[in-house]
């Protein structure tokens, strides 16, 4: 799987959409153009924006300085670290050996080693202050020894930024122990939330290079040859509402902006319509703004 102008990197489907959104992660108004397959609903970022070195040096950046996003903030940061290993805990029913890849500034990895686990992480913009501490090294999956596996591998956030993301998820399954278990999680292309924002949702970034949904990464899994995939039923995030059935649509909501706002009266009908569309088309995940999916490598 790799970025693609022309075909759908996932089904090599040729009927595309192109659309302008804003990116998040840039200046206000900064826009990016996407790629949607008209036949498996996937999408990417095309052209991409960064390549992988500026993708690290982005990351590192981000990770060290001062920041009024919430999403890296330590305790905001903490609080979602502990919802994902109460999560990884209901699915192991044990303590083991965990490896995070792309731990970014190592929450992950310290919430999971207060709680017992032998914990480690790795990523390439692991900031130099953390790298050893806890066991954070700032490498990739390339340059792991053959000989080191765990229970549990996690990629929480990662798989969007890959430049080959199914390749690095076959590194990560051959770390693996026999019965241990994969868990990824990205956001969902394929959600209500993402139908509302429209060209404005929060996943829209210039480092995001792919946009998935379930099926996709289901599929993608089940490639790998892992068994008993599942998609979470909730957001790994403190607050966060919302559950893998979508809620119906508001009309009083719509209503409401119409007629505050005679001119965009169609618009609030078509967006409408968009929104009961999406709940029929994605009965069983698209209430999900961000999903985890997870395997068992077989023993």
């Amino acid at each position: 799987m790799q970025l693609d102008g022309d075909r759908c990197p996932a089904c090599r489907a040729s009927r595309l959409k192109t659309s302008s959104v804003v990116a998040s992660d840039m200046p206000a108004g900064y826009e990016i153009e996407i790629k949607e397959c008209g036949a498996c609903g996937f999408a990417w970022q095309w052209p991409p924006q960064r390549d992988l070195e500026a993708s690290i040096q982005h990351a590192k950046t981000r990770y060290t300085a001062p920041q009024n996003s919430e999403y890296y903030k330590s305790d905001k940061r903490e609080r979602v670290a502990l919802e994902q290993v109460l999560f990884v805990e209901s699915l192991t029913h044990r303590l083991g050996s965990l490896l995070d890849v792309g731990a970014g500034d190592g929450t992950f990895v310290k919430v999971a080693a207060s709680r017992g686990w032998s914990a480690a992480g790795l990523d390439p913009a692991a900031p130099e202050e953390i790298i050893g501490n806890p066991s954070i090294r700032q490498t990739t999956l390339d340059n792991l020894g053959a000989e080191e596996f765990f229970d549990l591998v996690t990629l929480w956030d990662v798989i969007e930024h890959l430049d080959r993301p199914l390749d690095v998820l076959r590194e990560a399954v051959e770390h693996v122990k026999p019965g241990g278990w994969l868990v990824v999680e990205t956001g969902n292309f394929q959600s209500m939330d993402r139908v509302k924002a429209g060209s404005t949702w929060w996943a829209y970034a210039a480092d995001h290079r792919w946009y998935f949904a379930p099926p996709v990464v289901e599929k993608m899994l089940t490639s790998l040859g892992l068994i008993n995939i599942k998609c979470g039923d909730r957001v790994l995030r403190p607050g966060w509402q919302g559950n893998k059935q979508a809620s119906a649509p508001w009309l009083g909501k719509h209503i409401k902006t119409a007629l505050a706002r005679p001119h965009h009266a169609a618009r609030e009908f078509h967006g409408y319509m968009q929104e009961w569309a999406a709940k029929d088309k994605w009965p069983l995940w698209g209430g999900l703004s961000i999903f985890n999916m997870v395997g068992q490598r077989r023993l």
